[in-house]
């Protein structure tokens, strides 16, 4: 990145316990610390294992003085239309009522398996309802590593434009041809990225 550009914030919520063995202690903090590397600073990088833990984390988000990081960034599990706590769930819907006005201008990141598999007016309706700029993420199960690898390239592509309407169907463009590249079967990495179609 260069010197003279401003990064665009991130700030990320993770859930608590990928796969339920201590063996294994998979994060996203290492997409992370390369992103850090680059020239984004501090990424904010929060856990939440129930849906209390998350509720604060996008209530401090979503305050104006956090302005400075307009995408956030859910790595977690997921089901069609919902994200996955240990012991509960949360629609698609529920997180629009929570941000209900609250997103204008920013960038909501869903690194859930499935969870965009939605009709488009829902999305539309996710995108009124929180005046989101962007809402992005997966409608199928994807590899945990191969999601990985391919938003680090999304959250390095998205930097390079204004975060209005025009500047995010470019990064659009680019980037949902360039996940077809993803996947152990072409077409299988089926990320979708829908735009406010009021900025």
């Amino acid at each position: 990145m260069s010197s003279r550009t401003k990064a665009k914030g991130i700030f990320c919520i993770e859930s608590g316990d990928w796969w339920s063995d201590l063996r294994k202690s998979s994060t996203v903090k290492p997409i992370l610390n390369v992103l850090q590397q680059e020239g984004y600073h501090n990424i904010p990088h929060r856990t939440a294992y129930t849906e209390e833990e998350f509720d604060a984390y996008i209530r401090l988000w979503s305050l104006k003085k956090i302005a400075n990081y307009p995408i956030l960034y859910l790595a977690m599990h997921g089901e069609s239309k919902e994200l996955r706590f240990e012991d509960s769930s949360i629609s698609l819907k529920e997180l629009g009522a929570k941000l209900a006005g609250k997103c204008r201008g920013r960038v909501i990141y869903l690194s859930a398996c499935e969870t965009m598999n939605c009709d488009r007016r829902e999305l539309r309706t996710f995108l009124k309802t929180t005046e989101a700029l962007v809402v992005c993420g997966y409608s199928v199960s994807v590899d945990w590593l191969e999601s990985v690898a391919f938003e680090l390239a999304f959250f390095s592509d998205i930097q390079k434009n204004v975060f209005q309407r025009n500047g995010m169907e470019a990064v659009r463009r680019r980037m949902l041809p360039f996940a077809k590249s993803f996947g152990k079967h072409l077409d299988s990495f089926e990320f979708r990225m829908e735009v406010h179609p009021g900025y």
